[in-house]
């Protein structure tokens, strides 16, 4: 697998960025329009008192739905205020996955590519020296290939968590924004003694058609980061393996006197 490209970097830190900033805005209108739906609810508490146009059973029914609609949205609002709180970390990964492509897999493919090729003036080079030199090259172009192997596989696992983080907080900020805009939608429709009914009915699909659902695909992908997470420890053997490098140093060509 070839490591990310700038262009690939560049695109996930603008859907991150978008993604931050839609859960915050999101946060907000969440719950903004939820205390504007119970305050909308609550102002027609008296038509149980009215001659019986809502019983204390059908109050007490409405009032459950929303300690249920209540409850969903805590938690997910939870789990959103959880992700903007972590959410600086990921940017020091698109980062370090950029550096891991531009500081060691460019450099070391590009050494990689010619360690094997003989410069102009040692074409006609002949001798013990030049033997033992030529001896070298295939460990030399071997120990660099090495590194830049590595450095793909650790750019593209990082990329590899950044896409999920990233792919978690774009989830998260698409349900917040449909949850938002079904509120507001609600608490329009609780404004009006008509509305009463069909508001405590949009509570209900909301709870699960956007949060339970909302809630079961970010475990979904929680789960996805936490197997990608687990291969560190393969990552680690793999960077601190030293096969190709003898003693942990590079292959020398002349030795110290």
């Amino acid at each position: 697998m070839a490591p990310p490209q700038a262009a690939e970097i560049d695109e996930a830190r603008e859907l991150f960025d978008r993604a931050v900033a839609e859960v915050r805005a999101g946060v907000g209108l969440v719950v903004d329009n939820f205390t504007r739906l119970v305050d909308n609810l609550n102002d027609h508490r008296w038509l149980v008192a009215a001659g019986g146009l809502l019983t204390v059973a059908g109050w007490e029914w409405a009032k459950g739905k929303i300690d249920e609609l209540r409850a969903g949205v805590v938690e997910l609002l939870d789990k959103a205020q959880y992700a903007l709180d972590h959410s600086t970390p990921i940017i020091s990964l698109i980062l370090t996955s950029f550096d891991w492509v531009s500081g060691v897999y460019g450099p070391a493919s590009d050494i990689a590519g010619r360690v094997p090729v003989k410069a102009d003036h040692l074409l006609y080079w002949k001798g013990e020296a030049a033997d033992a030199y030529a001896a070298k090259l295939s460990a030399q172009a071997a120990a660099a290939g090495d590194v830049a192997a590595k450095a793909d596989a650790v750019s593209t696992w990082l990329f590899t968590v950044v896409k999920a983080n990233v792919e978690y907080l774009v989830t998260m900020g698409g349900y917040i924004s449909i949850l938002a805009g079904d509120l507001a939608a609600a608490a329009i429709d609780a404004a009006s003694v008509a509305g009463f009914l069909e508001a405590i009915g949009k509570c209900g699909s909301m709870l699960g058609r956007v949060i339970e659902k909302g809630l079961n695909d970010l475990m979904n992908l929680s789960k996805r980061l936490v197997d990608q997470l687990k291969n560190v420890r393969d990552i680690e053997a793999m960077v601190t393996g030293k096969e190709k490098m003898p003693g942990g140093h590079w292959p020398q060509a002349v030795g110290a006197l």
